[in-house]
C-alpha cells in the first residue's frame, strides 16, 4: 500500500486549480470580447447609416430596409447577452 503523502497531493491540488484559473481567465476574456464585438457592431451599422453613401450601398447591397433590421437584431443580441447569467459571475 501507498504512502500517503501530503506534498504531492498538495501539488497535484495547486496544479489543478491554476489550470481552471486560467479557463477562468480566458473564459472571462472570451466573454468580453464577445461583449466589445456586439457593440461595435452595431455602432458600425450606425454609422453606416448615418451617411447617404451608407444608405445608397445598403439598399443595394443588403436591400432596401435590411439595414435596419440588421440593427435590430444586433441589439437584440446584445441585450440577451448582457442579461446572461455567466456575464452577472464574470
Amino acid at each position: 500500500m501507498k504512502k500517503f503523502n501530503i506534498k504531492e497531493w498538495q501539488t497535484k491540488m495547486n496544479e489543478a486549480s491554476v489550470a481552471n484559473v486560467r479557463g477562468l481567465s480566458d473564459l472571462s476574456g472570451a466573454y468580453y470580447t464577445i461583449g466589445d464585438e456586439l457593440a461595435d457592431m452595431s455602432a458600425n451599422i450606425e454609422n453606416v447609416r448615418s451617411t447617404p453613401e451608407g444608405i445608397v450601398w445598403a439598399d443595394d447591397t443588403l436591400g432596401k430596409g435590411e439595414l435596419q433590421k440588421e440593427l435590430k437584431l444586433f441589439k437584440t443580441m446584445e441585450k440577451l447577452f448582457n442579461k446572461s447569467k455567466l456575464g452577472k459571475v464574470l
